[in-house]
């Protein structure tokens, strides 16, 4: 089930409790977690930085985009222009990895 954020953004409400779970094992602890997704706007919102790897055999790094966002991240935070423009920035390294 999904309910509006503004935007035109849906949010996917059974995947909330998911997202704050992931986010209570990250906030306030040292170290490395690595999680892997297909869905930019996921990266966005879980994560500090977003590695792009290219779309074609053999996989590289494209490049390595800082989030710069703060770690208090909800569903609103997806409304949000520094929210956007990291993932245009993901889509932005993706479109280039294909050319």
């Amino acid at each position: 089930m999904g309910r509006s954020v503004g935007l035109g953004v849906e949010f996917d409400t059974e995947r909330a409790g998911l997202y704050d779970r992931i986010r209570s094992f990250t906030v306030d602890r040292v170290g490395l977690r690595i999680l892997v997704t297909h869905d930019t706007e996921e990266a966005v919102l879980l994560s500090d930085y977003v590695t792009v790897l290219s779309g074609v055999t053999p996989t590289a790094v494209v490049d390595t985009i800082e989030v710069g966002i703060g770690r208090a991240r909800t569903a609103e935070t997806m409304t949000d222009p520094a929210f956007r423009s990291a993932v245009a920035r993901i889509w932005d390294a993706l479109e280039s990895s294909t050319r």
